[in-house]
């Protein structure tokens, strides 16, 4: 659902403070991870090493890893879809390109191999992350 709505401009300090307060009540909680490992290099080997793990299911979930990223060779793919390029790691955030403004990321998410037309590349799909530069 969307709503639109018009207020003075010296009102907007007290809009937003009335809306924080009414929605601490509706019971929303910032999203929790398990995360598996830390990671200081992905590599192919790295991953080969988590697929030999397989299968992954309800029962025995995929493992998450917590990873960094450095955002100076960032650019958008898609709509609206953030790719930085980090020691040769594609790191992938998805719906994400607007909204970084920072130099470096710490990332949740997985390592994987794509693998096209031929050639693989090493990339890591982020699942959240947050700014830390």
């Amino acid at each position: 659902m969307a709503a639109g709505i018009t207020l003075e401009k010296s009102m907007f300090p007290m809009f937003c403070r009335t809306l924080l307060d009414q929605a601490k009540g509706l019971g929303f909680q910032p999203p929790t991870y398990n995360i598996d490992a830390e990671l200081d290099t992905i590599d192919t080997d790295l991953i080969q090493k988590i697929e030999s793990l397989e299968p992954f299911g309800e029962a025995f979930p995929a493992p998450l890893f917590l990873t960094r990223c450095s955002v100076k060779d960032a650019k958008e793919i898609g709509n609206n879809h953030f790719k930085a390029i980090d020691n040769g790691v594609e790191y992938i955030i998805w719906d994400a390109f607007k909204e970084i403004n920072c130099k470096e990321l710490k990332l949740i998410g997985r390592p994987s191999l794509n693998e096209f037309n031929g050639s693989s590349k090493v990339q890591f799909i982020a699942r959240d992350y947050r700014s830390i530069a």
